[in-house]
C-alpha cells in the first residue's frame, strides 16, 4: 500500500510545484485536498503498521533504568514548546523521591506525545497542561491532565480502541493513537486509563511497574 501511495503524493507534489507546467487556482485547490489526504492516509498506514507491530510484540522493546522523575523531565523539555507555541503552559508536579522503573523511553516517549498533544486539542488558549507523576498500587502512575470539556462516561472504555471517536467531537485523526499508546504500555508491563468527568477535564495515565515489584512478579511467574 505505501509504493503506490508514494507514487501520488509525489506526483501531487510535482504538480502543485508546477514543475511539469502551470495550475489554476481551481485545479490548485483539488490537488492541495488530495495531497493532504495522501499525507493523511500515509500516517493511518504507518500506524497500523506500527499497531501491528506491538501486538505481536515483535518491536524488540528494551528496558532502560530511569527514574521517574527523570522520565517526566524529558518529556516535559521535549513538549515544552509544542505546548508553548500554542499559547498554553505546561507544568510538572512531580512527587518525590520516585523510585526506578523500567522503560523503552523511546517507546513511552511516544505515549507521553500522544496524551499531549490531545490534551493541546481540548485545552483553552491561557490555560495548563499538567505532566503529573507518583506513586500508586505498588506502581508509579504518569498522568496527563487537561481542563477540557471531559469525556462522557459511555464512551470512556472505547477511549483506546482502535479507530474509536468520541461522537460530535470535531478533533481529527484517524483514531489509532491511543491504541498504540495502550500496546506500548503493555508491551512494558503497565496498564493505562483515562479519568474524566464532563465538564471538568480529563486525566490520562498509565502505570509502570517499579523495577523491583516487577522482578519480584516475574520470578513468581517462573
Amino acid at each position: 500500500m505505501k509504493t503506490p501511495l508514494t507514487s501520488v503524493r509525489m506526483a501531487l507534489h510535482l504538480l502543485l510545484e508546477e514543475h511539469i507546467g502551470p495550475i489554476n487556482s481551481k485545479q490548485s485547490e483539488l490537488l492541495i485536498a488530495a495531497r493532504d489526504d495522501s499525507e493523511r492516509l500515509l500516517r493511518m498506514i504507518n500506524d497500523l503498521l506500527d499497531l501491528a507491530k506491538l501486538e505481536s510484540r515483535r518491536t524488540g522493546l528494551h528496558d532502560d533504568t530511569m527514574n521517574a522523575g527523570t522520565l517526566i523531565e524529558r518529556a516535559e523539555a521535549e513538549m515544552r514548546d509544542f505546548v508553548k507555541a500554542r499559547g498554553i503552559r505546561l507544568t510538572t508536579r512531580v512527587a518525590p523521591e520516585l523510585p526506578d522503573v523500567a522503560v523503552d523511553a523511546e517507546q513511552i516517549a511516544h505515549v507521553f506525545s500522544n496524551f499531549v498533544s490531545n490534551a493541546v486539542k481540548h485545552t483553552k488558549l491561557g490555560e495548563e497542561i499538567v505532566l503529573q507523576a507518583g506513586l500508586h498500587n505498588g506502581s508509579v502512575r504518569f498522568s496527563v491532565i487537561d481542563s477540557g470539556p471531559g469525556i462522557p462516561r459511555e464512551y470512556q472504555e472505547r477511549l483506546f480502541d482502535r479507530f474509536f471517536r468520541v461522537p460530535g467531537t470535531e478533533v481529527s485523526g484517524a483514531g489509532l493513537g491511543l491504541a498504540i499508546a495502550r500496546e506500548i504500555v503493555a508491551a512494558q508491563g503497565g496498564q493505562i486509563g483515562v479519568q474524566s468527568e464532563p465538564g471538568s477535564g480529563s486525566e490520562f495515565y498509565f502505570d509502570l511497574p517499579i523495577i523491583e515489584n516487577r522482578a519480584r512478579g516475574l520470578r513468581s511467574h517462573n
